[in-house]
């Protein structure tokens, strides 16, 4: 199964809800249809829900993909403010958060957990 994305427009912020398999370069190829669909629809919030997606990520996909979202985000003075709480389950959510604090460093507002209602609290939406 490959994984796949479903996004939804709420009225104060985006969801992005991924299932399937982890794929590496298909993840990658999706934060940029994201981060226009936030810029399309005006929306500076966005929650990644991969709670039904499995596989893992190695160190360096996650060094990866928390630079290349970062970077993209910080691109577009439309997303530079955007602020994104990722949901997931172990293995793919790593315990010591190592791609939040990368994204972190290069200027991205993001928080993930495990938890939906710590990060919907974050984000400030219900």
């Amino acid at each position: 199964m490959s994984q796949e994305i479903h996004i939804e427009i709420k009225d104060d912020h985006l969801l992005a809800v991924f299932s399937g398999h982890f794929e590496f370069k298909t993840n990658r190829d999706l934060m940029v249809d994201i981060l226009m669909e936030c810029i399309t629809n005006k929306k500076n919030r966005v929650l990644f829900d991969l709670r039904l997606l499995k596989g893992n990520m190695t160190t360096y996909e996650r060094y990866d993909i928390a630079t290349y979202i970062a970077n993209l985000a910080m691109q577009h003075k439309e997303t530079s403010r955007i602020q994104i709480a990722v949901v997931g389950n172990p293995p793919l959510i790593d315990p010591n958060r190592f791609g939040e604090t990368v994204a972190r460093n290069r200027g991205l507002n993001i928080k993930v957990s495990n938890e939906m209602d710590e990060v919907l609290e974050w984000l400030g939406v219900d």
